[in-house]
């Protein structure tokens, strides 16, 4: 998921912007995958 924040910068890498078309489809070559796991019992 991208979340667009009007205080963080994205920036290009050898020309392609970041977006939710160019991560998916691997031509935005810096990406990670982050898995969460909570508990249901856990209200923080």
């Amino acid at each position: 998921m991208l979340v667009v924040n009007p205080h963080i910068e994205m920036l290009s890498v050898n020309g392609v912007k970041p977006s939710k078309e160019t991560i998916r489809n691997g031509t935005y070559p810096l990406n990670v995958y982050t898995y969460a796991v909570t508990l249901k019992s856990n209200k923080k």
